[in-house]
């Protein structure tokens, strides 16, 4: 038997997220270990991690990444 990779994946640690501050309007990147994972029922997990120019919490979806 020969295991062959058709398309190559990516660990959830090395996912890169791209967000942009609703306040400074900085964008950055991070990786899903250096963010806070938010449980939210109502409207999805989502990701908070400050913005490093303004400190200002930013949030992105976990579904929409």
């Amino acid at each position: 038997m020969t295991v062959k990779i058709i398309v190559p994946g990516v660990l959830p640690e090395e996912k890169i997220i791209t967000v942009k501050c609703p306040n400074c309007k900085c964008q950055f990147t991070f990786n899903p270990p250096d963010a806070k994972l938010e449980f939210d029922q109502r409207d999805g997990d989502y990701y908070a991690i400050n913005c490093p120019t303004c400190g200002r919490r930013c949030t992105v979806s976990e579904g929409g990444i």
